[in-house]
């Protein structure tokens, strides 16, 4: 169970700015686990009907925006190189990807989806939409906005 943790009231001469933000931060690490736990039970879910765990339709997602190779997907995902062929073994043998030779460096290898790997990524981008839809509904335009305002910020400073 969640408990419900309050920021302490700025207005008391006692609380300190640091205080304020320990207290913000305390409460934006409660409330991240669950949120990223809700929002996997929610991919799963969108996902289902299309065949594919969040994982892989990551992986294809990531494939799709261009030729990667299979190391740097590894490191990326910080996933074991063996567990990241395997899964990319399990979308060649669906059509989804292809490997190729790097024409840069013949030693490695490339992925990069196919036409049937593109069309189920889009496919995966329409259902995720419609489950943020839903769980996100609460939310008016400006708080979709800043909320993707914050997103942003996180993701760009990792």
């Amino acid at each position: 169970m969640m408990r419900n943790v309050s920021s302490p009231d700025p207005s008391t001469p006692a609380t300190t700015e640091r205080e304020t933000r320990d207290a913000l931060l305390h409460e934006l690490s409660a409330l991240t686990l669950p949120m990223m736990w809700v929002l996997r039970q929610s991919a799963v879910r969108a996902l289902e009907p299309l065949g594919l765990r969040p994982l892989k339709a990551l992986i294809l997602g990531l494939v799709a925006a261009g030729p990667q190779s299979p190391k740097d997907l590894a490191e990326l995902l910080d996933t074991a190189p063996p567990m990241m062929s395997s899964m990319l073994a399990d979308l060649e043998q669906r059509g989804l990807i292809s490997r190729r030779p790097d024409p840069d460096d013949r030693r490695r290898v490339l992925v990069e989806a196919t036409p049937t790997g593109l069309e189920l990524t889009a496919r995966i981008t329409e259902f995720w939409v419609d489950a943020g839809r839903e769980r996100l509904r609460a939310l008016d335009d400006d708080d979709l906005r800043h909320l993707v305002r914050v997103y942003r910020t996180i993701v760009e400073a990792s």
